[in-house]
């Protein structure tokens, strides 16, 4: 793994972290404002999608799995995490 890969999977481990760390302490659900899960999953996603499609654009990287491996991981990873805490709003 190169050092830009750890890079992303050290940012992805800890949004997801603090996500869940952060919805056992404070809780998944909330009465009237969105939980805090919610928000650090909402701001790692888009942050997580800039700097995917900012590979993707990327002219000197081949553009195969394995290079985007980390980010489907990450994505999807946290991607569950917001998708339950929608989930429990319905």
């Amino acid at each position: 793994m190169t050092l830009k890969e750890i890079t992303y999977a050290l940012f992805y481990l800890l949004a997801f972290g603090l996500a869940i760390w952060s919805g056992l302490t404070i809780g998944f659900t909330d009465t009237h404002t969105p939980p805090m899960p919610f928000l650090i999953e909402c701001i790692a996603l888009i942050i997580g999608a800039v700097i995917l499609f900012a590979d993707i654009f990327n002219k000197g990287l081949s553009k195969t799995f394995s290079n985007f491996k980390i980010h489907i991981i990450g994505l999807a990873m946290n991607g569950l995490v917001m998708a339950y805490i929608l989930a429990l709003t319905l």
